[in-house]
């Protein structure tokens, strides 16, 4: 089951693309899945004037920036500065124009002031990973990225009509945190694998976001570690994302 999640990260979960064996024809699949998307489904379908290689470039930049608060000023700065003329009112369309054709999914950050909410960046994670991969070249963390945007797309898979999942970030972030009916029921952080190096980092940012919201359902998502962590307080479960995937595990527990 492990080696068959290692291989739902590289490859995604298209049909065609899993039944796919030559890795080149994977490629060429998913590019073909972007273009369709990027040209019909958000350019002829909105009626976007500016160049497609403007959009595309755009895209790119929030698809490489996955995991991330995204900052649509920063993106238009470098635009602006590469002399790609494009007003920032239409980039925020084109992020919501994203979102609509399901390419992209919008995760707001949490926090109790409605305006600081609007005024902060978002996250944006995409549908499919692989797609990901195969427009821009794989970086050395992707295996993170990836865990990261699978877990986001089961958790809205489950999620009720009015629930909603944000990220929590107040000088310490943790990934998720998941409301449900009008309260803060789960808090998730994700990691490929808890080590030296960024067990306190990930221990601290779900214990802020605890204390935060007074949750103490705690749950860091990782690959293949399963325990429990105790700190401040609180209990954290460890768990390996492959089990928790599985058709009869109804969130990450």
């Amino acid at each position: 089951m492990a080696s068959e999640f290692k291989n739902y990260c590289k490859e995604g979960g298209f049909p065609q693309v899993v039944l796919t064996d030559v890795a080149t024809e994977k490629i060429k699949i998913l590019q073909s899945y972007f273009n369709t998307m990027l040209f019909r489904d958000m350019i002829e379908h909105y009626g976007i004037s500016a160049s497609p290689s403007v959009v595309r470039y755009f895209l790119k930049r929030v698809m490489n920036n996955i995991t991330k608060p995204t900052s649509v000023n920063n993106i238009y700065n470098e635009l602006k500065s590469q002399g790609m003329r494009v007003s920032k009112d239409s980039l925020y369309l084109w992020l919501d124009y994203a979102c609509n054709i399901f390419l992209l999914r919008k995760v707001p950050k949490y926090t109790q002031s409605i305006v600081k909410q609007n005024l902060s960046p978002a996250k944006y994670y995409i549908a499919d990973f692989a797609m990901r991969n195969a427009i821009l070249l794989p970086q050395s963390d992707d295996e993170g990225k990836a865990l990261e945007n699978i877990v986001y797309t089961k958790l809205e898979r489950e999620l009720a009509e009015d629930d909603q999942v944000f990220y929590f970030n107040e000088t310490v972030e943790c990934d998720f945190v998941v409301v449900r009916a009008d309260h803060v029921d789960q808090l998730i952080q994700v990691c490929w694998q808890l080590d030296d190096n960024n067990l306190s980092r990930e221990v601290e940012g779900i214990v802020a976001a605890a204390e935060y919201t007074g949750c103490k359902n705690c749950t860091i998502v990782t690959f293949n570690q399963q325990h429990t962590i105790e700190h401040k307080g609180l209990v954290i479960k460890v768990v390996p994302v492959w089990r928790s995937m599985r058709a009869e595990s109804p969130n990450f527990a």
